[in-house]
């Protein structure tokens, strides 16, 4: 009987570190969203690559957020 409380004990926490870790990934990537659209608007004239470089992420991300913002920033040549 001790053994399935021990086990049912580390499944909650297993399940409550699983949670936490899915906000704070939730939570960052709004962050990186926000930072990503406030730099595109601020300089238009930037490439995918000069918005990644500046603001630390890769080139991926940045195309991915402005495609879902439908806005199309220079690509490098």
């Amino acid at each position: 009987m001790g053994g399935k409380i021990l086990e049912y004990g580390a499944k909650a926490i297993k399940n409550e570190g699983a949670e936490e870790g899915i906000e704070k990934g939730i939570e960052k990537g709004r962050i990186l969203t926000v930072r990503i659209f406030q730099e595109a608007k601020q300089s238009p004239d930037s490439t995918i690559e000069q918005i990644a470089e500046k603001i630390g992420c890769r080139v991926q991300e940045v195309a991915d957020t402005l495609k879902m913002f439908a806005m199309y920033p220079v690509t490098k040549k």
